[in-house]
């Protein structure tokens, strides 16, 4: 017959590589994990669609790779001690609702929770003490995705982290983030507002790209790099201020379909740039008083409709 339960027994410390993954002798139902578990190896139970809850022990609990990748879970809960969620390790729950990690945790790893599709909110834990690293593809096609806090201790946003969350209308982004990754919010075109601390110094390639909904955004005195394409199709973006602190913009960045009509600049020395703002011929630059013949005199920035000191 099919396995639909297993209770494991107290003393069991590890739970091997691929143990139960979806083979289809096992209907998964109900796992009973023992208090004295303290790894999960790679696959352990991926692929375990009738599988829906799972209670893991506390304690320094190692999860593996790909550890639930595929699994019917629909909550989970990370307890305290665990350190890292590896690579994909619940990518693809697709009924996973809500989740909750510990204080402990310090990364979560490349596409670890990527094909979320019902997940409501990332479920981090917003008094952690550690350096948290949010990594690549981390929560790609979220889709059900609504608001993201992202918590104080985040250093860094990995590439394509948000990618494709079409619900996400809420973004903060705390002063512990230094860099956006490339693609990092690609496609989120249900955001609205954004504002990006001074602490984060490099927005990278594409990271905001086509987020068509986006009608405000607020860069703070203190980023340095746009790289190309960082804002790239925002349509419904119509007006922006670039702080002094910048030094590099990349090609594109408010370019290929922004609607930009108005376009303020702090640093009274222009920063060399081409092919940035596509629609510049219908926009008014607005530039530091005296600045105004230096902006007229350069190759790229003179050719905004008008140029306005103020």
């Amino acid at each position: 017959g099919s396995l639909t339960s297993i209770d494991f027994e107290e003393g069991i410390t590890h739970i091997g590589n691929n143990a139960y993954t979806g083979d289809a002798s096992f209907v998964l139902s109900n796992v009973t994990l023992p208090s004295t578990l303290d790894s999960i190896g790679n696959n352990a139970f991926a692929q375990l669609p009738m599988l829906q809850t799972i209670d893991l022990p506390a304690g320094s609990l190692s999860l593996g790779k790909r550890a639930f990748r595929g699994s019917g879970l629909t909550e989970i809960t990370i307890p305290e001690g665990v350190s890292a969620i590896p690579e994909y390790c619940f990518s693809g729950c697709a009924s996973l609702a809500t989740v909750s990690c510990p204080s402990s945790l310090e990364s979560i790893g490349n596409y670890a929770f990527s094909k979320c599709t019902s997940l409501k909110e990332p479920g981090l834990p917003l008094s952690a003490n550690a350096v948290i690293s949010i990594g690549d593809y981390a929560y790609q096609d979220c889709k059900g995705l609504k608001d993201l806090s992202i918590p104080k201790t985040v250093g860094s946003i990995g590439r394509y982290a948000f990618a494709f969350c079409s619900s996400l209308a809420n973004i903060t982004i705390p002063g512990s983030v230094t860099s956006i990754g490339n693609f990092a919010f690609w496609h989120c075109s249900s955001l609205t507002s954004i504002t990006i601390p001074s602490s984060v110094k490099t927005i990278g390639h594409w990271a905001f790209e086509y987020c068509s909904g986006l009608t405000s955004l607020t860069l703070e005195e203190g980023i340095e790099e746009f790289c190309n394409g960082a804002f790239a199709r925002c349509e419904g973006l119509t007006s922006v201020t670039i702080p002094a602190s910048v030094t590099t913009i990349g090609n594109w960045v408010f370019g290929l379909g922004t609607n930009l009509t108005s376009v303020t600049v702090r640093n009274p020395n222009p920063v060399a740039c081409r092919a940035v703002f596509t629609n510049r011929a219908v926009a008014t630059l607005y530039v530091p008083r005296g600045s105004k013949a230096a902006y007229q005199a350069d190759g790229y920035w003179r050719e905004f409709n008008r140029i306005v000191e103020r």
